[in-house]
């Protein structure tokens, strides 16, 4: 999958494996975060499409598909596409933010899901655009704060190494996202 590549430690990648097998084990790994990217998009596209059906947990729920669909995209953009240079490194620090992103989206998702099932007696009412901004501002706001600061005080964590725009295994700026 996309994070096992993502966070191999290992300097050798796809040791053990012969050049045919590793072609078709990327092929596979590009053909199903292709079908995901296809689901996760017809998600999103049937949510912005019947507002009747976008509540305050499927609009969470929509910006989790969202954010994670931009990762799956980004990190097809970077495998495929061969990057060097300053846009390896924009692609790698976008592609952090929207897995940043994303957990983070998964982390309100179930605040959301605490707050339908476990309160339902004692819950206080909350305004749910109020509530859905503060959700936007931590989801997307706490990791756009550690990229640019990453990006800007350590350029070299967003070096390709390893087939892969994202952070440097070679000067153990991985770390940053685990």
């Amino acid at each position: 999958t996309s994070f096992a590549i993502l966070m191999d430690a290992s300097p050798s990648q796809g040791a053990g494996l012969s050049e045919q097998e590793q072609l078709d084990l990327s092929i596979f790994v590009y053909f199903c975060e292709a079908i995901s990217i296809g689901c996760l998009t017809i998600v999103i596209v049937v949510y912005l499409l019947f507002s009747e059906l976008r509540t305050q947990s499927k609009t969470v729920l929509m910006h989790l598909c969202a954010s994670y669909d931009v990762a799956l995209i980004l990190f097809m953009v970077s495998g495929m596409a061969g990057l060097e240079g300053e846009s390896c490194k924009a692609v790698g620090a976008s592609l952090h933010f929207a897995l940043l992103s994303t957990f983070l989206w998964m982390l309100v998702e179930g605040y959301t899901l605490y707050q339908t099932f476990a309160n339902v007696f004692g819950y206080r009412r909350q305004d749910k655009s109020k509530a859905l901004r503060w959700y936007m501002a931590t989801a997307y706001g706490l990791p756009l704060i550690e990229v640019l600061v990453v990006y800007f005080t350590w350029p070299a964590a967003y070096e390709r190494d390893d087939g892969v725009c994202f952070l440097a295994k070679n000067n153990n700026a991985m770390w940053l996202f685990v």
